[in-house]
């Protein structure tokens, strides 16, 4: 299930958004918003959700986290 918090670990980030660790570390070296506590990298649930709409807008054929190909396979 997934729940909504105010903010996120990277790890957690990437439960909620359906996307791998590797992909909201590249985010945050992408200037994605994210600040430190305690020496762990926290996200802002607007700031990630703001991002995953930004990817949304920009490849309409991407949804989950997977690619559909012609042939009926997916991909991540």
């Amino acid at each position: 299930m997934i729940v909504n918090q105010p903010n996120y670990t990277i790890r957690k980030a990437a439960e909620r958004a359906g996307r791998t660790t590797r992909t909201i570390s590249q985010w945050i070296r992408d200037g994605m918003e994210c600040r430190e506590v305690a020496g762990i990298i926290v996200i802002d649930h607007r700031v990630l959700m703001a991002r995953l709409r930004l990817n949304a807008a920009a490849n309409p054929s991407v949804k989950g986290g997977t690619t559909r190909r012609e042939n009926g396979c997916t991909t991540s």
